[in-house]
C-alpha cells in the first residue's frame, strides 16, 4: 500500500488528543477481557490450580502447551507473524505528539517500560536456552522474513513453514522442558502493573 497524497488538517491537536482519549477509554476500562485488567486475570489463571481454566489444569499433561507458549512469544516479539506489542511504537507517537498536546515524557517512558516487561514475558515463555524453543523462534522469524520479502521469499518461507509445522507437531504432546508457571505468573503480574501505570500516565496527558 502506498500513500500518494495526504491532506493535513489545519489543527491536528484535537485529533491527536481524541486518539489518546480513545486509547485511555479502551485500555482503562474495567473489562477483564478487553482492557488492562485482562492481564491481571491472565496472571492469576497461569498459576490457578483450582480453576478449570487455570493453566496447571488445562496443560496438566503438557498437551498443547508448546503451542500456547509459542503464541505468547509470537504475539509479543515483532518477528512474529502478527506480533509486536507496539508499546515502543506508541511511546514514539507520544514523543512526536508532545508539541501538540503538551508534556508526554512520563507517559512515553511508562509505555517503554511496559514494552520491556512484555519482552521479559516472551523470554520466560519460550526461553532460548531450550534448543527446541530456540529453533521455534528462528523458524517463526524466518517465516515472517519470507512473507515480508514477497515473491522473492517464497521458497524460504515455504521451507521455514514446513519445518515449523513439523516441529510444532513433534512438540504438541509434550514440551521439551518443564514450564515454570509461577515465573510466568510473576511476569504477567509485572506486565499488568506496567500497563496500569502506563494508562494512568496517559490520563495525565489529557
Amino acid at each position: 500500500m502506498a500513500v500518494e497524497a495526504v491532506t493535513v488538517p489545519a489543527d491536528l491537536a484535537p485529533l491527536v488528543r481524541a486518539g489518546i482519549a480513545d486509547c485511555v477509554a479502551h485500555l482503562g476500562a474495567p473489562s477483564a477481557s478487553f482492557a488492562v485488567p485482562a492481564w491481571g486475570k491472565w496472571a492469576r489463571l497461569v498459576t490457578d490450580t483450582r480453576n478449570a481454566k487455570g493453566w496447571p489444569r488445562v496443560f496438566a499433561d503438557g498437551r498443547g502447551l508448546t503451542d500456547a507458549l509459542l503464541s505468547i512469544w509470537e504475539g509479543i516479539e515483532p518477528v512474529g507473524m502478527s506480533g509486536g506489542h507496539l508499546r515502543d511504537l506508541y511511546a514514539d507517537f507520544l514523543d512526536e505528539a508532545a508539541p501538540l498536546v503538551g508534556d508526554t515524557a512520563a507517559a512515553a517512558s511508562a509505555f517503554r517500560e511496559a514494552g520491556r516487561r512484555w519482552h521479559d514475558l516472551a523470554e520466560a515463555a519460550l526461553p532460548a536456552d531450550v534448543p527446541e524453543y530456540q529453533r521455534l523462534r528462528e523458524l517463526t522469524a524466518d517465516l515472517a522474513a519470507g512473507v515480508a520479502a514477497g515473491d522473492e521469499g517464497a521458497e524460504a518461507r515455504a521451507t521455514a513453514a514446513g519445518e515449523l509445522w513439523t516441529l510444532r507437531a513433534d512438540l504438541y504432546e509434550k514440551p521439551p522442558a518443564d514450564t515454570d508457571f509461577a515465573a510466568l505468573g510473576t511476569c504477567l503480574s509485572t506486565v499488568y502493573e506496567a500497563e496500569r501505570d502506563a494508562v494512568d500516565a496517559l490520563r495525565e496527558v489529557l
